[in-house]
C-alpha cells in the first residue's frame, strides 16, 4: 500500500510498544520519519531502532512523561528541531 508518506514527519505517543508500536512501525515502512515517545529513553531508542531495522525507515526516540504537558511541549520542540516540519 502507499499512503504517500514519503518526507512526511510524525510523532507517535506511546509508541514503544503495541498499538502505538505498530502504527509508528507501519508509518515508517510507508515513508515517514517517525518520533517515537515513551517513559524511558532506553525503550524508545529500543523501539526507534527496531522500527528501523524492520522496515528501514528513519526512526528517533524520545522520552516523554505524557501526563506533563510541560513535558509533552518539550517533546514537540525536540521533534521539530530534528525534523523540519511535523506532519503528523
Amino acid at each position: 500500500m502507499d499512503l504517500g508518506l514519503n518526507d512526511r514527519n510524525a510523532i507517535v505517543l506511546g509508541s514503544t510498544r503495541g498499538m502505538g508500536f505498530a502504527i509508528a512501525r507501519r508509518l515508517a515502512a510507508e515513508g515517514a520519519a517517525v518520533a517515537v515517545c515513551g517513559r524511558s529513553q532506553d525503550a524508545a531508542d529500543a523501539a526507534a531502532a527496531k522500527i528501523g531495522d524492520a522496515t528501514g525507515g528513519r526512526a528517533r526516540g524520545y522520552a516523554v512523561d505524557l501526563s506533563d504537558a510541560a513535558a509533552v511541549d518539550g517533546l514537540v520542540a525536540s521533534a521539530s528541531a530534528d525534523y523540519p516540519q511535523i506532519d503528523i
